[in-house]
């Protein structure tokens, strides 16, 4: 007579078997391998025991266990009259996550230092700046230095910043923005200049990103004294009225500059001498005035005040008053000055 009986338990099988990260909560299943070849599943059904809790604990009633700190431990699955063993190493907390800061916009021209803090898998929040390699994916828009967490905004734009540590990447968009002024310089920085006069005024404007440029637009001039210097707000166009000093002041956006006007009185510009010719008989005489227009367009009589000479005295003879008077009788011309 020949009796079957049911197939037997002959081994349990623990997984996963492997080293696991400090901090992590695994669960672990336990097969069946019976005397006829077969596998059946036993995790429900088995209980549970680590060696050392200090090292990996289970919680109550349950397969899911939690490395607590670095080391190694027996794993024990019991079933019935079998049990099952496995040996378990717990390694130092893995990194599971990135985070790269700052990630507001750039201005083109700034060097800026990135910061990664990892997250790993006993909850720490560590700074790994050092750790991770760095990358841009257009380096004409940000320049990483070499090896460096260290970058240069060099012109409008995106771009996407990554940072690698192992197996574990992050990647953030980054935007570039347009250089800012930073710097305005009024050329000339201090001018005296006659009343009447009229000058020119320039600003160049220096830029986050290393660049000069001369400023037309987005530019406003204004005068602290206007009954003494009057500026078009537009051009700088500057224009002298009386003697005194008023500072002009160039402003765009936050960024300003000054430069100083000193006016002085009137300049003489011109001599107007009347009558312009004059056709005198020998011994006849002729009075000339001279009037000096000065740079505000004033006149003045100038003819008691001036030096009168002719270029010819033998034609025509001039006093210190202005009256010439002809030598002799000819068709020759003397020039009065």
């Amino acid at each position: 007579k020949l009796t079957v009986i049911p197939p037997e338990l002959s081994t349990i099988r623990i997984s996963p078997d492997r080293a696991i990260a400090k901090g992590l909560a695994v669960s672990f299943t336990a097969e069946g391998l019976y005397t006829d070849g077969t596998l059946r599943q036993l995790t429900p059904d088995v209980k549970w025991n680590s060696s050392d809790p200090d090292v990996l604990v289970f919680n109550r009633g349950s397969n899911v266990a939690t490395a607590l700190s670095e080391g190694t431990v027996i794993l024990r699955a019991y079933y019935e009259k079998a049990v099952g063993t496995a040996t378990l190493t717990v390694t130092p907390p893995a990194l599971t996550a990135i985070r790269i800061s700052p990630t507001l916009p750039i201005i083109a021209g700034q060097t800026i230092s990135f910061v990664a803090d990892g997250t790993f898998t006993d909850g720490a929040f560590l700074p790994i700046t050092s750790d991770v390699t760095w990358n841009s994916s257009n380096s004409s828009v940000l320049r990483l230095n070499a090896n460096s967490n260290t970058a240069t905004a060099l012109l409008k734009g995106e771009v996407i910043l990554t940072a690698t540590l192992g197996e574990v990447t992050k990647t953030v968009a980054l935007t570039v923005l347009a250089p800012e002024l930073t710097a305005i310089q009024i050329t000339p920085p201090e001018s005296i200049i006659p009343a009447g006069m009229t000058l020119p005024l320039t600003a160049e404007g220096s830029f986050t990103n290393g660049t000069k440029q001369t400023l037309i637009s987005n530019i406003s001039f204004s005068s602290s004294n206007t009954s003494i210097v009057k500026i078009e707000k537009d051009s700088g166009m500057v224009e002298a009225l009386k003697p005194g000093e008023a500072i002009i002041m160039a402003i765009s956006g936050k960024i300003s500059a000054e430069a100083k006007i000193t006016v002085t009185p009137a300049e003489l510009n011109q001599i107007r001498v009347t009558p312009d010719q004059s056709i005198i008989t020998a011994r006849q005489t002729q009075k000339f005035f001279a009037q000096g227009v000065y740079t505000d367009k004033t006149t003045q009589s100038l003819t008691d005040d001036l030096t009168w000479r002719v270029s010819d005295p033998s034609v025509v003879t001039i006093n210190q008053n202005g009256v010439a008077t002809a030598a002799k009788q000819c068709v020759e011309d003397s020039h009065i000055f």
